[in-house]
C-alpha cells in the first residue's frame, strides 16, 4: 500500500509544479495605469493556508488530547508547518512585480518596495537552485521568483529594454 501513496504524492506534486510553471508562461493584461503587475500563483496561498490549518489543528489536538512527551512533536510541527505557512502567505500577499517600458517596481515577500529604471540594471542572473531571477543594479539586488504568474511578460520586456537574453539566462521556460 505504501507504493500507492508514493504514486499519488508524485502525481500530485508533479501536477502542482506543472500548473505553476504553466501560469508563469501565460501572458497578463496591463492594469489601468498601463503597467503589468505580476503576482504569486494562487497555489502558494492554498498551500500556505493548508500549513496554517495543520498548525492550528496540532494546537487544538494537543490541548484536547494531551499526553506526556507530545510537546516536542507539537513544537516541531508548529515550527515546520506554521513557519512555512506564514512565509508562503507573506509571499502570496506581498511578492509582486509591476513594470512598464520605463521602470520596475518590485515588492519583496517581506513587503520592502524597490523602484528601478531599466537602464540601471547592470546584471541579470537566474538561480535554478533557488528559483529566482536576480537583477543587480549598482546599489541593490532584486530577487524575483520565477513562479510569478505572467513572468514571461517581464522576460519579453527585459529582452526589449536590456541587452540580456532569456536563452542565456537558462530560464525554466522558453519564449515563443
Amino acid at each position: 500500500m505504501e507504493w500507492i501513496q508514493t504514486i499519488i504524492s508524485t502525481v500530485l506534486i508533479s501536477g502542482i509544479l506543472f500548473y505553476i510553471n504553466k501560469k508563469s508562461t501565460e501572458g497578463v493584461e496591463k492594469n489601468i495605469e498601463g503597467k503589468y503587475e505580476l503576482r504569486m500563483n494562487v497555489v502558494c496561498k492554498w498551500i500556505g493556508l493548508l500549513c496554517l490549518i495543520i498548525s492550528a489543528g496540532t494546537i487544538v489536538g494537543s490541548v484536547l488530547f494531551y499526553e506526556e512527551g507530545v510537546l516536542t512533536w507539537v513544537a516541531m510541527i508548529l515550527l515546520i508547518f506554521g513557519g512555512l505557512g506564514i512565509v508562503l502567505m507573506m509571499y502570496y500577499n506581498n511578492h509582486r512585480l509591476t513594470f512598464d517600458d520605463q521602470s520596475i517596481m518590485f515588492k519583496s515577500w517581506t513587503g520592502e518596495v524597490t523602484n528601478v529604471k531599466w537602464y540601471e540594471i547592470k546584471e541579470i542572473n537566474f538561480s535554478s537552485v533557488w528559483g529566482y531571477l536576480k537583477l543587480r543594479t549598482s546599489s541593490q539586488d532584486l530577487k524575483i521568483s520565477h513562479q510569478l504568474v505572467g513572468l514571461i511578460q517581464f522576460v519579453v520586456m527585459m529582452e526589449a529594454q536590456t541587452s540580456f537574453k532569456a536563452k542565456e539566462l537558462k530560464l525554466p521556460f522558453k519564449l515563443d
